[in-house]
This record gives C-alpha cells, sequence and structure tokens, in this order.
C-alpha cells in the first residue's frame, strides 16, 4: 500500500468518525441547513489535508535548498483554494458560514497535527538513512 493511499484511507476514517460522532447532535440542535454547512466545512478541510500531504511529499523529494520553497509554495497554493472555497460558499449557496468556518477551522487544526507527524516521520527517515 503505497504512503500517499495510506494516508488517504486514515484522513477518510478520522472524517468519517468525526462526522459521525458530531452528525446527530448538529442535525438535531441546529437543523439540516447547520448540518450541510459543518459537512461541507469538514469536506473542505479534508480537500486541504490531501493537498497538504501532496505538496509535503513533494517538498521533501527536493534537495535541502529547495525544501522550504516547494513547502512554502504548497502552503499558498492550499491556502489559495481554501480562501476560493470560502468565497463561493458564502456567495452562492445558503450555508451558515459560522458552521461552515468553524468546521474548516477544526479540520485546519486536525491537518497541523498530521503534516507535523508526516514531516517529523519523514526527518526520522532521512537522519537515519545518513
Amino acid at each position: 500500500m503505497s504512503g500517499f493511499y495510506r494516508f488517504s484511507v486514515k484522513v477518510v476514517l478520522y472524517s468519517s468518525l468525526f462526522l459521525a460522532i458530531i452528525a446527530y447532535p448538529i442535525w438535531h440542535l441546529l437543523g439540516t441547513v447547520s448540518l450541510w454547512s459543518v459537512l461541507s466545512g469538514s469536506l473542505v478541510g479534508a480537500f486541504n489535508i490531501i493537498l497538504a500531504h501532496i505538496f509535503n511529499h513533494r517538498a521533501l523529494e527536493k534537495s535541502t535548498d529547495k525544501i522550504m520553497k516547494s513547502m512554502l509554495m504548497g502552503m499558498a497554493v492550499r491556502l489559495i483554494v481554501v480562501a476560493a472555497s470560502t468565497i463561493i460558499v458564502v456567495k452562492l449557496t445558503e450555508l451558515k458560514i459560522i458552521e461552515f468556518l468553524v468546521a474548516l477551522l477544526m479540520y485546519y487544526f486536525f491537518l497541523q497535527w498530521f503534516e507535523v507527524r508526516f514531516i517529523q516521520q519523514n526527518i526520522l527517515l532521512s537522519g537515519k538513512q545518513k
């Protein structure tokens, strides 16, 4: 099983578990529109996590002097994707913005956990190989 496939499966499983735990309380307390808002924010967040993995993996394959440039470029692209998605949700849908942004923010913190673990594991592996 490739690293990207394994990572994607983990993201989908953790996301599904998270959404399964919070779906009923959100739907029951806040309504259907709020549930769709949270699901949409979660979808954008999960897409951001997968983009982060792709960009970080490619950055770590580059030479030492280009790693930082590649990671920063990946961050910029991800920021543009998330900003565009948020603008589209605000302008074109009837979803609740607060719930959308809270779900997106939660996924961002989830992303940071995955991203730090990924980079740390790869740095440790590269240190052992030398």
